[in-house]
């Protein structure tokens, strides 16, 4: 669990030991989990089975901002 005024809390996550199906959806213009941190994170995982939907005119908030497109990425790596 992450205080969110302390966003170095962040590091001690180890992208490599994530072990199972992982999607990261990331809004496009999100000013809090910015695109580098975005790619450094998927780049780190070690698990094959991943993948990185990257959703245009969306923030931190993708999914309430666009929920069609945020469900529809969901279900496509859910069935992929």
């Amino acid at each position: 669990k992450v205080d969110w005024r302390a966003m170095h809390q962040f590091d001690a996550l180890d992208a490599a030991e994530i072990g199972g199906p992982t999607l990261v959806i990331h809004g496009v213009h999100d000013p809090i989990a910015k695109q580098l941190f975005q790619a450094k994170l998927f780049t780190r995982m070690t698990v094959e089975d991943r993948q990185w939907v990257m959703l245009p005119n969306a923030d931190h908030a993708a999914h309430l901002e666009h929920p069609r497109r945020f469900v529809a990425a969901v279900l496509a790596f859910l069935r992929g």
